[in-house]
């Protein structure tokens, strides 16, 4: 982790009534927070993610708040799988077999934002944000790519920097295509039988 770099932790295992609130003013007694936001899973469990403008703020947040007890509750600290991913780029994350398109994105939403959005519908392998507010993620079921779809489908997305944006969430097919390329093979291969037939008839009427 670099000092210039803001760094986001996961905080899992909170008390089910726990408020955002809560959450910012448990950590921010370690530096400043740039960024907190309370999400929870499909299961109703609430989970959260922190940033910080200091990586020491954020580690020293790992060393005393891992493992600490809060209402009763032992809590899990740690720099969330994304980002680990993000510091390893020769090791680029897992693309899953379903793929989601997500449309409607805020210019300041980053990949890491729309997999955080989508994560508490199941696994998801890659993220990538492309021009335009259009991105995709990958999951590893069809069920988790169908329910994200259920869930977050004109959903409101937020980015890291604040800002909001409804969102409309689809599978991402390449069948379509697929079809098109095997209709012009087809065509093509039609197109020369009809000349092969059309040489032989030459052929046979110059004999």
């Amino acid at each position: 982790m670099e000092s210039d770099k803001v760094v986001r932790l996961y905080v899992g295992n909170l008390p089910d009534d726990c408020t955002q609130r809560e959450v910012e003013e448990e950590f921010e007694k370690f530096g400043k927070i740039v960024y907190c936001e309370l999400k929870r899973t499909v299961s109703g469990l609430p989970f959260a993610f922190v940033e910080f403008s200091d990586y020491r703020d954020a580690r020293d947040a790992i060393k005393n708040k891992d493992g600490a007890e809060f209402n009763g509750k032992r809590l899990r600290v740690e720099v969330p799988f994304s980002s680990k991913r993000q510091s390893r780029r020769s090791d680029p994350p897992r693309k899953g077999k379903y793929l989601v398109e997500v449309t409607g994105l805020p210019p300041t939403g980053s990949w890491q934002d729309l997999k955080d959005h989508l994560r508490a519908a199941g696994e998801c392998g890659h993220a990538n944000v492309f021009r335009g507010g259009v991105g995709e993620v990958s999951f590893f079921s069809r069920g988790d790519m169908e329910y994200a779809i259920d869930k977050f489908d004109g959903s409101t997305f937020k980015s890291h920097q604040g800002e909001k944006a409804r969102i409309t969430v689809r599978e991402k097919s390449h069948r379509r295509s697929r079809s098109r390329h095997r209709s012009r093979k087809r065509s093509y291969s039609g197109s020369r039988s009809y000349s092969r037939s059309r040489s032989r008839s030459r052929s046979r009427h110059r004999r």
